[in-house]
């Protein structure tokens, strides 16, 4: 049994998205042997955990089945005392309506030392996705939180005279929330805004006053809400026509590919419309000061009918003909003020994945790189192990090898894992790159280069295209009767390289330096977004990855027939020509193949095909 005395982690997951987790939140997530959690939990942090954690949802969601709270407390001690590393993640931050008090009074009455990890709340983060400011000079220089979950409970006049309310738990009291403020006098025409599912891709926003925010949500479900309340709503209307402003130039072009009304015109009234303003917004409110701010609140307000339902996590921007759309990141947003119309506006964005779901197939361990390459563009990342990479059966050969470095005259590596796994085992053997003083490398690909740099060494050969073909049709120097060293996975890699350089007179020494294998299912997350249809794009990096993937999920669906049914609107995408032979071979065909053989050049092809297949583009 380990020495580790009783110690759990309360750790806030933040508002939604995996993007929104703190740093330690996903150390500890990582190092997780127990992990507790609730319903609000984004499912994207269960994938954080190693494969073997135990995972127990205990989420508290108003009028379904929940966890006893005595009982979570129980489940807390009882394995914190079994010396394992419990995490307990909750929505937001686990200090504010979080219920926490009670978890931590059990624990440490267990004796049990509890660590607390900070998260972003959704009192702070809700308001500021959707354009909205707490606290401005001029218009609220406080702000009151609030748990609506017992309004009878509140003391509703104090709460009437706030200049910005925001209320939690609140979507299913709404109405008692309007009929409150305005019976101790808060007037009808008191903006207000409605957040739900706040930092995740489908948060939606209702924005309109308190005489009509009840009609507009009327038959929604509006869990989980966050509810503002004040003034500074209106400076989601307010800031995006300033940036609509700012961007004169860009905005005409736009209107123009959409055909919102004629370019030229558009610049005459931009024009006019900037002598009127002399100096631009920023001079005139650096001079006119609060009363300009007021006043541009309240044209925006006579202007606009706020009755508008965003999917977005940005303000909007308002163009001179009245028409509300996103200005970044892009999101869906739609007008749903102007009579009989439900169509969505094109989205403006430079972030080109956003709202794409994509699943990613690489091991847990290599996968974060490329996550993150999708995710800066915008996309939703799924991620599902579809190989596991373990040290060999044996290092017999390995190790043999490494004692005779001195006998070879190159050293060639296909791959990361080739390079961990062979610079692991060299310093497990108790020497260090100075081993290699006489012995080249020739490497395959950048990401096999800049692993093998952090190690500190310099590859001497890396071919034009990434892949292992090349490397021995470009190869440096005549290698007849030269010894080459090839640490590489111990079964299922191609033997072309091998066959090419041994043709060429070089005597090659294959040794297993890591396996490669196929987990034992299915990602349950994964499979769920499948079977609903909720994934884009499929990306696989090696040939190895489609096979498991088509084993894994042949295994987990009743019939091949299901599985062409669930990839049939799917976009198949593959880092390179033997990646795109095996999409064809077992899924039937392959949709993107990257122009450069890398993870940048393959998250650079979905970006491409996404724009293709976008309804605006233009060849």
């Amino acid at each position: 049994m380990s020495d580790r005395s009783c110690k759990v982690y309360l750790v806030g997951a933040g508002p939604g998205e995996i993007a929104y987790l703190t740093l330690r939140g996903q150390q500890l997530l990582a190092q997780a042997e127990v992990l507790i959690y609730d319903a609000l939990v984004d499912s994207q942090l269960l994938q954080l955990v190693p494969s073997e954690c135990l995972k127990l949802d205990v989420g508290k969601r108003g009028g379904k089945p929940s966890t006893p709270q005595a009982e979570i407390n129980q489940l807390l001690v009882e394995h914190g005392w079994h010396q394992k590393r419990v995490v307990r993640l909750k929505s937001g931050d686990p200090l504010i309506f979080g219920r926490s008090s009670a978890e931590i009074q059990a624990l440490t009455e267990a004796g049990c030392e509890v660590e607390l990890v900070p998260g972003i709340s959704s009192v702070l983060a809700a308001p500021l996705l959707a354009g909205i400011p707490l606290t401005d000079q001029a218009l609220s220089s406080c702000f009151a939180v609030v748990s609506a979950h017992q309004p009878e409970n509140l003391d509703w006049e104090a709460l009437a005279r706030m200049e910005t309310l925001v209320f939690l738990m609140g979507g299913r009291k709404l109405e008692e929330i309007v009929r409150q403020l305005q019976g101790w006098g808060r007037s009808p025409s008191c903006p207000i805004a409605v957040i739900r599912d706040c930092g995740r891709q489908e948060q939606q926003v209702w924005s309109g006053t308190l005489a009509d925010i009840v009609a507009q949500t009327a038959g929604v479900s509006l869990s989980p809400t966050v509810i503002v309340v004040g003034e500074v709503v209106r400076l989601r209307d307010a800031w995006g026509q300033g940036e609509q402003r700012s961007r004169g130039a860009e905005e005409e072009e736009d209107a123009g590919t959409r055909g919102h009304g004629d370019k030229g015109s558009r610049g005459a009234e931009e024009q006019k419309r900037k002598k009127t303003r002399g100096h631009g917004d920023a001079g005139t409110r650096g001079a006119a000061g609060h009363t300009d701010l007021r006043t541009e609140i309240s044209r925006v307000g006579r202007n606009l009918e706020p009755r508008v339902l965003v999917s977005a996590s940005s303000p909007l921007r308002v163009s001179p003909e009245g028409t509300l759309r996103t200005w970044a990141p892009g999101h869906l947003c739609t007008d749903t003020s102007a009579p009989g119309s439900s169509s969505p506006l094109t989205p403006h964005s430079s972030l080109q994945l956003t709202g794409k779901t994509v699943l990613v197939t690489r091991s847990a361990k290599q996968s974060s790189n490329f996550t993150n390459l999708l995710q800066q563009q915008g996309a939703t990342v799924i991620e599902m192990p579809a190989i596991e990479i373990c040290p060999p059966s044996s290092w017999e050969e390995l190790d043999s090898a490494i004692a005779d470095l001195q006998d070879f005259h190159w050293l060639i590596l296909t791959s990361a894992n080739g390079v961990e796994y062979f610079c692991n085992r060299l310093i497990a053997k108790g020497l260090d790159a100075r081993a290699l003083a006489g012995v080249k490398i020739a490497v395959v690909g950048k990401k096999t280069a800049a692993t093998l740099k952090k190690w500190g060494l310099q590859p001497d050969f890396i071919p034009s295209d990434f892949v292992a073909d090349s490397l021995a049709e470009e190869f440096p120097e005549v290698i007849a009767a030269q010894k080459l060293l090839f640490p590489r996975v111990e079964t299922g890699g191609r033997e072309v390289l091998v066959q090419q350089l041994t043709a060429q007179g070089a005597e090659v020494v294959e040794v297993a330096a890591y396996q490669s294998g196929c987990p034992a299912q299915i990602s349950p997350a994964a499979l769920q977004a499948l079977q609903q249809q909720a994934v884009d794009v499929i990306t696989f990096a090696s040939s190895k990855t489609v096979k498991n993937f088509s084993q894994l999920l042949e295994a987990a669906l009743t019939s091949h027939s299901e599985t062409n049914s669930l990839l049939k609107d799917v976009c198949i995408a593959s880092i390179g020509p033997q990646t795109s032979h095996a999409c064809r071979k077992c899924l039937g065909r392959c949709d993107i193949e990257a122009e450069e053989y890398t993870l940048e050049g393959l998250t650079q092809a979905v970006v491409q095909w996404v724009r293709k297949n976008s309804p605006n583009f233009e060849v």
